[in-house]
């Protein structure tokens, strides 16, 4: 049986609801993690600032032009309680990478998204040893 996806509200305003509570989201972390004395804060992981980040996961939840991503359960749930699951940014931006990214393969509209959440070659050569 094949399960199709019925969007019972208008995806565009729901999109909009979601990229303003995740720049919500994004202010209720300490500034601290975000701006530090010597300027903006890097994630340690991928090397980018916060802002940047941010900029491109509200790009990423954007794109999705025909409907919702298939894990938009989650997403929810991480965007209504995140410091209750995720006590720093960098973890938090790691969860909603993850959400936002999982669906870009069933949908060539995100390709070039997939290209932005991609670790830095450091990364990429220290798993390979």
């Amino acid at each position: 049986m094949i399960f199709r996806l019925e969007c019972r509200h208008d995806w565009d305003i729901l999109k909009g609801l979601l990229s303003r509570r995740l720049k919500q989201v994004w202010g209720e972390y300490a500034e601290s993690q975000v701006v530090g004395d010597a300027g903006p804060q890097k994630c340690p992981l991928s090397g980018e600032t916060y802002t940047d980040i941010k900029k491109r996961l509200d790009e990423a939840l954007v794109c999705f032009m025909e409907g919702p991503p298939f894990t938009l359960q989650r997403l929810c749930e991480i965007l209504l309680t995140p410091k209750s699951i995720y006590p720093n940014l960098s973890k938090l931006a790691l969860a909603l990478e993850k959400n936002l990214i999982s669906t870009v393969e069933n949908d060539s509209s995100l390709l070039e998204i997939l290209e932005v959440f991609q670790p830095p070659q450091k990364l990429i050569e220290k798993r390979n040893k």
